[in-house]
């Protein structure tokens, strides 16, 4: 708009805060057995993280508890799984944090 009212403008800040309001972060993962999908899960991330390598640490030990469920589950029914599971994630920074535990604290006390 060129030149745009009083009444324009709050309509476009009533936009914008509708909008900020509705933005919500999800993460998602499924769980692989012999190629075939066992398990999935997209979840609204719970709490606001200050960077996303913190919201995929997160999502990391969702898969982690995820992951160790079906290991039990497949051992109550006697099933052998040939293999370690693994946790793939495309985030490098999560990917130390979680072998790091020195790295763990530092970001979980926010230093």
């Amino acid at each position: 708009m060129y030149n745009p009212s009083n009444s324009d403008v709050i309509v476009v800040k009533r936009i914008l805060r509708y909008l900020a309001r509705t933005i919500t972060f999800y993460y998602r993962f499924c769980v692989l057995l012999g190629g075939n999908i066992v398990s999935w899960s997209s979840k609204k991330q719970p709490t606001m993280s200050k960077s996303s390598t913190e919201v995929e640490y997160r999502a990391l030990a969702t898969v982690a508890v995820e992951v160790t469920w079906v290991q039990f589950l497949l051992r109550d029914i006697h099933v052998h799984l040939p293999y370690t599971p693994l946790a793939l994630c495309d985030n490098i920074s999560a990917t130390y944090l979680a072998y790091n535990l020195v790295l763990h604290s530092k970001i979980m006390q926010g230093t």
